[in-house]
């Protein structure tokens, strides 16, 4: 048995051309699974925790990225990389890039160490997998779309997604 660790970072930026350089890491969403692996619609579910690693919580994005790379790490040394998952919607092209770079930066961890840890986790990025379900269009690739595709193919017990990355500043 292993873990997924669901996550999605949460970034603040003054202005739109200044993505990804002037972006400010404000929260770190987690939902750690150490259930067994089940198929769509099976009823077996696992324990699940939620965590947050926040800017307001815990000070500063220093203190969150810091606080969340520790806790990836030793998860990696609890389950080793061959049984150790991240999940998360377009985390390959920004989220994992962004938390490697806010660990050099910090000197949370060396770069090497940081790239290590990121990138021998397996890793599921869902936008990746609904890129090929949407016949590989970047337009319309959400996860709504996931969720009608997957229905429209029979499987059931899927919950619909709510919510948008608008919405959590509100």
């Amino acid at each position: 048995m292993g873990v997924r660790l669901y996550f999605d970072l949460e970034t603040y930026r003054p202005r739109n051309e200044d993505a990804f350089i002037n972006e400010r890491i404000i929260a770190i969403g987690v939902i750690e699974d150490r259930s067994r692996y089940a198929f769509w619609g099976s009823q077996n579910r696992g324990s699940a925790e939620v965590r947050i690693f926040s800017e307001w919580e815990l000070g500063s994005e220093k203190e969150a990225a810091s606080s969340f790379c520790n806790y990836v790490r030793e998860l990696a040394k609890e389950y080793g990389f061959k049984r150790f998952e991240l999940v998360g919607f377009n985390i390959l092209r920004f989220d994992v890039p962004l938390i490697i770079c806010k660990a050099a930066r910090y000197d949370i961890m060396p770069i090497d160490i940081a790239s290590r840890l990121f990138h021998n986790v397996m890793v599921r990025d869902l936008f990746q997998q609904l890129l090929l379900a949407n016949e590989n269009r970047y337009k319309g690739c959400k996860l709504d779309r996931l969720y009608e595709l997957l229905n429209e193919l029979g499987y059931k017990g899927i919950l619909k997604p709510y919510g948008n990355n608008k919405d959590v500043a509100k």
